[in-house]
């Protein structure tokens, strides 16, 4: 339905085990997700205490058994990072660093994973373009088959 998300079936950098993966694929209440939410929120999120800095800041719920199913949980993760991925006023999605251990985010590393950020947005953007572009060209040049010569 129009107000659920599927889960991305996407984790790199930890080894894939079945605990990790359980909840992959599930669909979960669209506007209950946390990607929902940081796209709502439109900034950064830093949390240098992963569970309890996204639970105080309400885009995870750690009650019940709401806790065990949040990608913080799921994934072992201490310290963790939100960054909305725009190019203008097109939002593509949300980009998260994840840190198995505890860490604070200095002034630098924020500007490093914003400016990764950025340039992941740009590149997902181009992405999008030159498909249209090889569309586009595969459309003219069908058109351009069927026109008789003259």
């Amino acid at each position: 339905a129009e107000d659920n998300i599927i889960v991305p079936p996407i984790i790199q950098g930890k080894e894939l085990d079945p605990e990790v993966l359980r909840d992959i694929g599930k669909v979960v209440p669209h506007k209950q997700s946390v990607i929902f939410k940081m796209i709502a929120r439109r900034r950064s999120f830093f949390a240098p205490e992963a569970g309890r800095d996204w639970a105080q800041e309400g885009l995870i719920d750690l009650r019940g058994d709401r806790h065990e199913g949040h990608f913080v949980t799921r994934g072992g993760i201490a310290s963790s990072a939100g960054v909305v991925l725009s190019t203008g006023s097109e939002i593509m999605g949300v980009m998260f660093v994840n840190y198995a251990t505890a860490r604070p985010f200095t002034e630098h590393d924020q500007e490093i994973i914003e400016m990764f950020a950025d340039q992941a947005a740009i590149a997902i953007q181009n992405a999008r373009l030159f498909q249209l572009e090889q569309e586009q060209l595969k459309l003219l040049g069908s058109l351009v088959m069927r026109t008789p010569a003259p």
